[in-house]
């Protein structure tokens, strides 16, 4: 197999329907998925297996971090306004790229944001927001 990279330049990312890729910097979508403990049996050699690894529940989510905008209806006014109500997310990540576009869409808990920061910097937020149930991935094309 030869070597295939690329570089992460443009998603289109929505929640509730709106639309804030443009002030999204870094993303990432966890599965939360945790590896059960090892249990160990006494059961004989030979008498099949004697342990198992325990089932666990995955908590997955949605980790952002973005230009903060608290204009009316801007991020960080949205987040704030909507803090612990639950909403439909979509991201397409490369949607430009025909064989590679991909979606994960899914409910999200809505989370406001810990504001503040440093003087004359760029005013940013990271929020992790939880999935509720498993996020649904699709190839787009």
């Amino acid at each position: 197999m030869t070597i295939h990279q690329r570089r992460l330049k443009i998603v289109n990312f929505t929640i509730a329907g709106v639309a804030f890729d443009c002030q999204i910097t870094s993303w990432t979508v966890s599965y939360g998925i945790k590896t059960g403990d090892r249990i160990y049996t006494y059961c004989a050699a030979g008498e099949g297996n004697n342990s198992f690894i325990e089932e666990t529940d995955g908590e997955p989510t949605l980790n952002l971090k973005y230009l903060a905008d608290w204009t009316a209806g801007g991020i960080s006014d949205y987040f704030v306004n909507n803090n612990m109500l639950t909403a439909a997310f979509q991201l397409d990540h490369h949607p430009d790229i025909v064989g590679e576009h991909v979606r994960w869409s899914g409910t999200v808990q809505i989370q406001a944001p810990d504001v503040g920061g440093d003087a004359r910097t760029t005013e940013t937020e990271e929020v992790t927001l939880p999935i509720i149930g498993t996020p649904v991935y699709a190839r787009m094309g």
